[in-house]
């Protein structure tokens, strides 16, 4: 696995919405992603990126983590998934600033056959924890238990 890679194409997100930059690290244990938001992000405010855009951060770091732990044996477009919800959110910073640099750090719980699963999530900046939460995810094998039908 070559790393850092860019975030595109490890999510089943695109343009915009693609709000990591890159990975860094990924293996079983977690993985590391960066971000440093611009000054025109989606979602940016005046006085900053609210901190729950956090959550996203870490919900599309968990998704970049099942593509690339995936023992597929073949490049499969990244699978959808639900955050399903998240507990202990912390957020030690309000709002998170254009043009720093941030990392994003997750590592699973518990990730089950059917697709449920635990990460322990974390944002910092430099070295200082700027937030944190346990997410709870479903990444089902088949997309089609996504859907109505």
């Amino acid at each position: 696995m070559i790393l850092p890679r860019p975030i595109a194409g490890l999510v089943p997100h695109s343009g915009p919405m693609c709000l990591l930059d890159s990975v860094t690290h990924a293996d079983a244990a977690g993985l590391s992603a960066m971000v440093t938001p611009a000054h025109d992000a989606l979602f940016m405010t005046p006085d900053g990126l609210p901190g729950w855009i956090g959550l996203e951060w870490m919900a599309q770091a968990v998704a970049a983590w099942g593509y690339l732990t995936a023992d597929t044996g073949q490049e499969e477009a990244p699978r959808k998934g639900l955050l399903l919800g998240a507990s202990r959110l912390q957020l030690f910073e309000h709002y998170l600033q254009p043009g720093t640099t941030y990392r994003v750090d997750i590592t699973p719980g518990f990730v089950a056959d059917n697709g449920l699963g635990t990460f322990d999530g974390a944002i910092f900046k430099t070295d200082a924890r700027v937030a944190e939460a346990t997410l709870k995810i479903f990444q089902p094998s088949d997309p089609a238990a996504l859907t109505d039908g």
